[in-house]
């Protein structure tokens, strides 16, 4: 990802963030703490064809959501890159549906490996710090279950990266 577009990003998050924080937004259906579990399955912009999975454990308090997320992503015998992190997202929500972008902190490492019959080992990617980014826009049509889109991203000096994924949600919703 190159410097101009990691500058489109941030801006494309400031914007969308400055849309959620506004209090009057919010319905008056009010979820005051919820919890849950999703994955999801999707593509990245690692390699030509890279893939992508993100696993999160998810706490909202009234209009907060804190995520611990381990995303990844990579082509299947070539670059693959792995995230930790931990973020705020700010959320408008009403029975059924959420949509929430959020900010946060993480550490990203990797691998590089050169195919199935190469005789090079695999090069390590040094563990880098990131300012990883999201996006969700979630249907809840159930208490206890949800399905939705979800958008990452990580910045970071060494090998940022992006995707989408279709994401599964399991638990206490609303």
């Amino acid at each position: 990802m190159t410097f101009n577009q990691q500058k489109k990003l941030i801006i494309l998050y400031f914007f969308f963030l400055s849309i959620t924080l506004p209090q009057n937004l919010y319905s008056q259906h009010q979820v005051k703490k919820c919890f849950w579990l999703a994955i999801g399955n999707g593509v990245c912009s690692i390699g030509n064809n890279g893939l992508s999975g993100v696993i999160s454990a998810n706490f909202q308090k009234e209009n907060g959501l804190y995520s611990l997320r381990l995303a990844g992503g990579g082509e299947i015998f070539g670059k693959s890159l792995v995230e930790y992190s931990f973020l705020y997202s700010r959320i408008i929500t009403d029975y059924t549906l959420l949509t929430s972008v959020g900010l946060g902190f993480g550490l990203v490492e990797g691998e590089m490996s050169y195919g199935l019959f190469s005789n090079n080992a695999p090069r390590k990617i040094a563990p880098t710090i990131g300012l990883p980014l999201e996006m969700q826009f979630i249907w809840r049509p159930i208490r206890y279950f949800g399905i939705g889109l979800h958008g990452f991203a990580n910045m970071n000096f060494s090998e940022s990266f992006c995707g989408g994924n279709v994401m599964l949600q399991v638990g206490k919703l609303r």
